[in-house]
């Protein structure tokens, strides 16, 4: 498993390297000993929570109507394509 740098556990875990286990078919990510992000596996080629991803949005983006519609666009395509 090759793990890319999350933005999102990035900013909650900035100074310290996030650790990754995988158990029952998950992802389990952890800061120290806190676990701060799970997300099933899949067949997929990227597994992603809708939620996380709108909330790197709208750390940009300000309009939530526009995070929400935009989010939802953007990984239904990704799904297509991956």
């Amino acid at each position: 498993l090759t793990a890319l740098r999350d933005d999102l556990v990035y900013r909650i875990c900035p100074s310290l390297r996030a650790r990754l286990l995988i158990s029952d078919n998950t992802l389990q990510i952890y800061c120290s000993t806190d676990l701060i992000a799970v997300h099933e596996l899949s067949q997929k080629r990227l597994n992603y929570q809708k939620d996380h991803y709108q909330q790197l949005l709208s750390m940009t983006m300000k309009d939530a109507d526009m995070v929400a519609e935009f989010a939802k666009e953007n990984l239904r395509q990704m799904d297509q394509f991956l």
